[in-house]
């Protein structure tokens, strides 16, 4: 007997520990329900909701980012339930502390998995290390940023991520969607007025980086958008254009324009100084949003933001020659990466950026740097740090990057073509 009542005691505590309730029946099926922690009331109500689902779970999400919440268990599946609740959407994203139930709860409601997100779109991240593989969810902002929170740690604020950096920690190893093994599954759910079955889908629009024309300096800032479109002919948008912020998002400037597409995008640039008629002012941060029209509807980016430098940071990418080869189906490409008005060390980030002939992005990758002297010297095996199986006799470009500061730096486009 007292056997069992501790085996009754631990089990208590471990379904504490685990935020689990008694699974609940109803009819023949059974329902966990997790109950979710609510902290509504800090949230940040600088928002605006109007009749459009998606939109509304995004603008609540987005407003709450930089902020702390005050959760005390893990609380990524608790912020979007109270982001829902929010929004009016407790019905579509029922409530609930776990991550696999809340995607249960959520497909239950009417929602679906789809291939490519937007906004609004729920994104749960998925784990082969793990017997119960979802493990994080967020709320997309885009088709590229979303909102998440429980990131490192209980206490830090909501923060906006780009998902293909996302990784995990088990059993001593550290997984991410760069390595394959953590998986991204999308779920839109069923706001009012959509349905999950099949047929004709609304148009949207897709505003990913352009880094061949990025760049920012002291007093000047050249920013860029490749603009893409589903369910509609990239033809079809009859305006491109830039919104410009100070940090406290007044608008500051604009421009609008006719696009000239190529191919099935559009890319977007503008040179602030010379396009927008501002100078801007060293180390301030600024805010811009690219939109684009299609049929009289105006399709809005996400809020970007930038800061420009308090001086002239330089990163110069040489060649490596020790660790360059190229093959048949495979190449290992390298630079050595050097700085000047700044401290080797202060390059927190190098990576690459590997495209097509037609600059279409295949892959990229980015990882902490360990300098030898002043200078870094990074090289990548596409094959097995890229998972980028080469064509023979094909060209390919590429880019290394370097971050220093929050702020991105650039290589020149280079190219190689591999073997016969």
């Amino acid at each position: 007997m007292k056997h069992n009542k501790w085996k009754r005691l631990a089990a208590g505590m471990l379904a504490a520990l685990l935020g689990m309730s008694a699974p609940q029946i109803c009819g023949t099926q059974v329902l966990q329900v997790h109950a979710a922690q609510s902290r509504t009331a800090n949230f940040d109500r600088n928002y605006t909701l109007g009749n459009d689902g998606a939109q509304n779970l995004a603008a609540v999400a987005q407003a709450q980012i930089g902020r702390r919440l005050g959760y005390t268990e893990n609380w990524c599946a608790d912020f979007v339930s109270d982001c829902a609740d929010l929004a009016g959407l407790s019905n579509t994203i029922p409530r609930n502390a776990n991550v696999t139930q809340l995607y249960n709860a959520v497909i239950r409601a009417g929602g679906t998995e789809v291939s490519r997100p937007q906004r609004g779109d729920l994104i749960f991240y998925k784990c082969n290390c793990m017997t119960r593989p979802l493990l994080h969810v967020g709320i997309m902002l885009d088709n590229t940023y979303s909102a998440e929170g429980n990131l490192g740690a209980l206490t830090n604020p909501v923060q906006k991520c780009d998902s293909y950096y996302f990784c995990h920690s088990s059993g001593g190893n550290t997984h991410s969607v760069q390595d394959g093994i953590v998986q991204r599954v999308y779920v839109r759910p069923q706001y009012q007025g959509t349905s999950s079955s099949t047929g004709r889908e609304e148009i949207s629009v897709y505003f990913n980086p352009y880094n061949q024309k990025y760049s920012v300096g002291t007093s000047n800032a050249v920013l860029s958008r490749t603009i893409t479109v589903q369910n509609a002919s990239i033809q079809s948008v009859s305006e491109v254009g830039i919104f410009l912020y100070d940090a406290y998002n007044n608008q500051i400037a604009s421009k609008g324009e006719r696009p000239v597409p190529v191919g099935n995008q559009i890319n977007a640039w503008y040179d602030v100084n010379k396009e927008l008629g501002k100078t801007l002012t060293a180390g301030t941060t600024y805010r811009y949003k690219f939109y684009a029209v299609i049929n009289q509807n105006r399709y809005e980016s996400s809020l970007l933001d930038f800061t420009t430098q308090n001086k002239q940071v330089s990163v110069t990418f040489s060649a490596y020659s020790r660790k360059y080869s190229i093959g048949r189906t495979n190449a290992t490409v390298s630079r050595t990466i050097k700085v000047s008005n700044a401290s080797i060390r202060d390059v927190s980030k190098v990576g690459i950026i590997l495209y097509d002939a037609n600059s279409r992005v295949l892959a990229t990758k980015q990882e902490t740097p360990v300098p030898v002297g002043s200078q870094i010297n990074a090289w990548y095996d596409i094959n097995r740090e890229l998972r980028v199986t080469l064509r023979r006799n094909t060209l390919y470009r590429y880019q290394f990057t370097a971050v220093i500061g929050g702020i991105t730096y650039y290589s020149n486009m280079m190219s190689f073509t591999t073997t016969r």
